[in-house]
């Protein structure tokens, strides 16, 4: 933060004990699509309005990272008007210690900080910001000793500073910054790398804006990574004046990787690019000049393209139309993009095949089925014909109760939350009933893979087969006694899913089952302050079930949550039949930290101070 004195600008040597993020100020490439409503928010990126025709938008490069690799936070803020915009400089930053490295924000109005955690705008400031900063002395620049305002240029986000300098202006600055951290450090100079598990990161400005982000690390020996998920919805502006508007998505390759993905679009269509860093910093009718891959204008794809390491960008522009014509008509199409397939990265596998594995969904109830889905994908253009192989990674892996004749993968299911350097010590659970299996043995030689696709010849043999299926998985399934199939429901908790094939490759993903209704914490409106206690573990989602009578008395209930506990939404289960009459509603919480966790809950009228008609005090044990 700036301070409020007035003095002269200088250049000094100043001992800083760094608190909170950027260890550079490197410039990056700032978006040029044309955004609609005040608040946009993507994976990898958010976007918000600001003051006086400001955006603020903060994104990262990567959702998931591994353990050790840097994830790199990019931080802007620009002009949205066609005309020059001179801001009145500010000092209502929405968080204190917001920074852009060991000499603080310098002359720029923006600042970000990470910290360990999921947390929301609700409960940030109750946050420990990490010091990604060394402790030591700095060369800071010229820091002015007050700043009175930014001058902005149309359309962009180079300003000038307007401040304690003379002569004024002072100096222009492009309002951005990218920080690239791989993990903390100690006062006493000791770094250490991100651990496992969910981080935040935060942007906010000098005007109040706040803009969130979440990253997580994971094992350094996960193959596979989804850096846009499943059912994600976008828009993009189709335009007609050839300048159309784009989502852009920036991810790293840490080694030879495939990247897959579908998606369907509205009329007229959008075009996805997937492109280097360095081709997309040159863009040419809003979209890179060169690219990797582009599926043209289509209105639906599904896409598989192998990348080598480095930094990209995924980009998917709306259709760019009137092109050429003499008179542009500044009209926009808002496009709507559904992402049909997550797109997902994945290293490269051993023989050049990829085994993917999806689930239909990260989180089910006690009682429900997940759906897992598993194949053997060539993401060649050219046939794979690859003979048999028995090298699994893992051994119990199959794909149903009795031995598959073709498939050349399986799957298991582990209870816990496992990787690739400790699967091999989990026991499976057993998720298919005990049937009675024919005697019958194929004689396989290999599998003759068609380019791009999982359809494959079992040699020998005639007739392409899919190399894919689908289990659906509800439970385990115990055999005491005589009793062959009772199936018990999964437990509240993390799951693990493997799959792998016999020529060694694996792939992992992970579910977790929420509690039933009959395991959640139920409280009818209180006439008289109560406390009560229930546990949780991390990663899961709970109710609580309260009856408010907002409409006829104004008391409506105001939830507070301590920093290890997310406070979601709510829905109304019921509702009276008498105007006025009270609601029964489910408030929906999520455990993000393992500790002692308190959820406050005050029952009370919002324009009446102290008017609170009951408090309940839950002690949540997380674990």
């Amino acid at each position: 933060m700036r301070s409020g004195i007035s003095v002269p600008a200088v250049a000094f040597l100043a001992l800083i004990i760094a608190t909170s993020a950027a260890i550079g100020v490197i410039s990056t490439i700032g978006t040029s699509a044309r955004e609609t409503g005040t608040t946009i928010t993507k994976p990898g990126s958010v976007v918000v309005r600001s003051t006086g025709g400001l955006n603020l938008s903060l994104s990262l490069d990567s959702m998931v990272v591994s353990s050790g690799q840097a994830v790199s936070v990019s931080i802007d803020e620009w002009n949205t008007l066609p005309t020059e915009n001179m801001v009145p400089s500010a000092s209502s930053w929405p968080l204190q210690g917001l920074t852009l490295g060991p000499c603080g924000t310098l002359n720029l109005p923006i600042g970000i900080e990470i910290a360990r955690g999921f947390y929301t705008s609700s409960n940030i400031s109750g946050a420990q910001p990490l010091q990604l900063s060394a402790p030591g002395i700095y060369n800071c620049p010229a820091i002015l000793g007050y700043i009175t305002a930014y001058d902005y240029e149309p359309y962009s986000d180079t300003a000038t500073v307007v401040g304690s300098c003379d002569p004024s202006p002072c100096f222009t600055e492009n309002v951005k910054s990218t920080t690239s951290v791989a993990g903390t450090w100690t006062t006493t100079s000791t770094f250490s790398n991100f651990t496992l598990g969910e981080y935040t990161v935060v942007g906010g400005d000098e005007w109040g804006s706040l803009v969130i982000l979440h990253f997580t690390v994971v094992e350094g020996n996960s193959t596979t990574s989804v850096i846009l998920p499943a059912n994600t919805s976008l828009e993009v502006s189709s335009s007609l004046d050839c300048v159309a508007g784009h989502y852009s998505l920036n991810f790293s390759v840490p080694g030879q990787s495939t990247l897959t993905g579908g998606f369907s679009a509205g009329a007229p269509g959008v075009t996805a690019y997937v492109a280097t860093v360095q081709q997309a910093a040159s863009t040419f009718q809003g979209h890179p000049t060169t690219w990797v891959y582009s599926t043209g204008l289509v209105n639906s794809s599904h896409f598989a393209v192998i990348l080598s390491p480095g930094s990209y960008i995924v980009w998917i522009e709306g259709a760019d139309q009137n092109c050429g014509a003499s008179t542009r008509i500044p009209l926009e199409i808002l496009t709507q993009v559904n992402i049909t397939e997550g797109f997902t990265l994945t290293n490269q596998p051993v023989e050049g095949l990829l085994l993917r594995l999806e689930l239909n969904s990260s989180r089910i109830a006690s009682g429900a089925t997940v759906r897992i889905n598993v194949s053997d994908y060539n993401p060649s253009s050219m046939e794979l014909n690859l003979p048999r192989e028995t090298a699994w990674a893992l051994d119990g892996l199959s794909t149903g109760g009795c031995p598959s004749l073709y498939y050349p993968f399986g799957i298991a299911v582990f209870q816990g939350k496992y990787t690739g350097a400790n699967v091999s010590q989990a026991v499976p659970l057993r998720i298919f009933p005990v049937v009675p299996c024919p005697m019958l043995v194929r004689y396989i030689t290999g599998y003759l893979f068609q380019p791009m696709s999982d359809n494959a010849t079992v040699l020998p043999g005639t007739g392409e087969i899919p190399m894919a299926t689908g289990v659906s998985a509800g439970g385990t399934y115990y055999t005491p006694g005589i009793q062959l199939n009772g199936l018990t429901p999964f437990t509240p908790g993390t799951y693990t899913v493997v799959a792998g094939d016999e020529w060694g490759n694996l792939a992992f993903a992970y579910f977790a089952v929420a509690p039933s209704s009959n395991d959640v914490a139920e409280y009818v409106y209180p006439s008289s302050n109560l406390a009560s206690s229930i546990s949780a573990t991390v990663g899961e989602t709970f109710i609580i079930q309260l009856s408010s009578n907002a409409g006829s008395t104004g008391y409506d209930w105001n939830v507070g949550t301590s920093t290890g506990i997310q406070y979601l939404n709510y829905t109304v289960v019921s509702t009276s039949t008498l105007i006025g009459g009270p609601q029964v509603r489910n408030y929906f919480f999520r455990a993000v930290q393992a500790g002692a966790q308190t959820i406050t809950l005050r029952d009370e009228r919002s324009f009446a101070t102290y008017a609170t008609a009951a408090t309940i005090n839950l002690q949540v044990a997380i674990s």
